[in-house]
């Protein structure tokens, strides 16, 4: 049900993502900076596309869903700097029926997409920052969450 975690490094320019939103498509895109080739796609329910290079580093996110608000959202206390590299999926496993939760609090500063039931951060979560801003939220070795923090300026006008 989702990206299988093959390895966690406390550096990696691979592993660096950073959040945009173009407000010209409503689409938000999470992504790494380095320029490499695009090799696989994995399909979250029609609303989160990832993108993985042929190592399972990701390249590039969509979230093509509007969020919904969620106050209760918080940055995580306790998250390690570094990235995460992934199994890359059976082309079979390509595409994912899984409920996708994509929220934000009032003010629009944070973001979080949930795959699969909503997530426990009780139960053995480990957060791995990955920018300023991205943070990646493991759980039985699998992305459970994405959070996005926008700072000052928020997501939204």
């Amino acid at each position: 049900m989702g990206l299988n975690v093959a390895k966690m490094s406390t550096t990696s320019s691979y592993g660096e993502l950073h959040a945009s939103y173009d407000r010209s498509v409503k689409i938000m895109s999470i992504s790494n900076p380095l320029a490499r080739e695009w090799a696989y796609s994995i399909n979250f329910d029609n609303y989160v596309i990832i993108d993985l290079d042929a190592q399972g580093w990701i390249m590039n996110i969509d979230l093509l869903v509007k969020p919904r608000l969620n106050d209760q959202l918080a940055i995580p206390n306790l998250a390690q700097h570094g990235g995460v590299q992934f199994h890359v999926p059976l082309a079979t496993e390509r595409f994912v029926a899984t409920p996708i939760a994509f929220e934000t609090n009032q003010t629009r500063r944070i973001v979080r997409v949930t795959f699969g039931p909503m997530l426990d951060l009780t139960q053995q979560t480990q957060s791995i920052k990955t920018s300023e801003q991205v943070y990646l939220q493991i759980q039985h070795v699998q992305l459970r969450a994405i959070l996005v923090d926008f700072g000052q300026k928020g997501l939204w006008d």
